[in-house]
């Protein structure tokens, strides 16, 4: 607005000096002085025509307090040169809320304490991220009250955020928080953060749920617990080790005696007889002197010498 009035000046003045015939030089001469002033104003109307939106930001049009319904993305656009435009910022923003010093958003107090379902006290650390759509920006301006980005956040977005976290949480114990439900409650916070902040022209895109930080007497309850549970895993295996041998052993025993039998269903007095005369051969043949006795007994008895 500033330049479109110097712009206006100059191009009022540039032609009233040319009416009233003023210049600067010699008589008859080129008029200086209304020339510089037309191309002046001419230059700065230009100029207030022309608006460059940051990246990551949206500009929206006022034109003498009437927002217009037009969005600028980033980048250089033409504007009425009377019309201011807004820039706001449409990148994904993190709003943190946690238990330890320093964690919190707007200041050290700012603390988010849910029920669960069983009506106990859970302090939580947690990060929403979200970011404002550009197509309700315009809506934004003309229902909201619009300060800057971290005014609406702290008007707008902090408390729907908290509701949302508070009416989740309120349907899990407090060992599901604290364990292997989180990432499906975050999931859920996200879905109802994400609808409650649509009313106020938001969407949320992520939900972090870093810690939660339970009584000192239910978190040793749970880490008890979770021995337990840790140790009956461990018997559980040790027994099915066990078992697994001691199957292994009877399949083994099994084998041993399948061949014994095998064997000795194989052995007849003929073989014994004929391996006994085949060993007697052997040894007959040796330069050591002995006495080889057949018997009854099919087997022959070896009377050894030197």
């Amino acid at each position: 607005m500033f330049l479109f009035v110097l712009s206006i000046l100059g191009i009022v003045g540039g032609v009233v000096l040319f009416a009233m015939g003023k210049w600067v030089g010699a008589k008859g001469g080129f008029r200086i002085l209304p020339t510089v002033a037309l191309v002046l104003g001419l230059v700065l109307l230009i100029f207030s025509s022309l608006v460059v939106i940051p990246a990551g930001h949206v500009g929206v049009p006022v034109i003498f307090g009437d927002v217009s319904e037009t969005v600028y993305a980033s980048g250089l656009h033409f504007k009425w040169p009377v019309a201011e435009v807004i820039k706001m910022s449409v990148q994904e923003r993190a709003y943190t809320m946690g238990v330890t010093a320093k964690a919190g958003q707007v200041d050290p107090t700012d603390i988010i304490t849910v029920l669960t379902r069983e009506g106990m006290k859970v302090d939580l650390d947690i990060t929403i991220q979200y970011r404002i759509q550009p197509e309700k920006t315009p809506w934004i301006l003309n229902k909201k009250v619009w300060g800057n980005v971290d005014n609406f956040e702290y008007q707008y977005v902090r408390p729907e955020v908290r509701r949302a976290i508070r009416d989740v949480c309120a349907r899990y114990s407090a060992q599901q928080l604290y364990s292997d439900k989180r990432a499906q409650i975050g999931e859920e916070i996200r879905e109802l953060a994400d609808t409650l902040l649509a009313k106020n022209g938001c969407a949320c895109v992520l939900v972090n749920l870093r810690n939660v930080v339970l009584p000192e007497v239910v978190t040793a309850a749970i880490e008890r617990k979770k021995e337990r549970e840790q140790q009956s895993e461990e018997y559980e295996y040790k027994l099915d080790v066990e078992t697994k041998e001691a199957e292994r052993k009877r399949i083994e025993a099994r084998g041993i005696r399948d061949y014994q039998i095998t064997v000795s269903q194989g052995i007849s007095p003929i073989l014994i007889q004929w391996k006994g005369i085949e060993a007697a051969e052997k040894l007959a043949e040796s330069p050591n002197s002995k006495i080889i006795i057949f018997g009854d007994s099919k087997i022959p008895v070896i009377l050894g010498g030197q």
